[in-house]
């Protein structure tokens, strides 16, 4: 698309990037979180860490996105 229209601004969220030996990954919410360490923000000292009681990383992943579109679309 890009190819066709330089002007064009796309917004892509995929759990692992686009490029790199793991962009064809799939992922859950608790994967993802649990990679970005925000389940060990939940739980008890000394035991293992719990998963976040609402599905909160695809939630996140669309806000940034969101805001990168936006500083995108101010910029140009």
């Amino acid at each position: 698309m890009a190819q066709h229209n330089p002007c064009l601004i796309v917004t892509s969220i995929t759990p692992f990037g686009q490029t790199g030996p793991q962009r064809h990954y799939r992922a859950t919410d608790l994967i993802l979180m649990a990679m970005g360490g925000s389940t060990c923000l939940v739980g008890e000292p000394g035991r293992p860490p719990l998963r976040l009681g609402v599905p909160q990383a695809e939630l996140h992943a669309g806000a940034e996105a969101a805001v990168g579109t936006l500083l995108a679309l101010h910029y140009r």
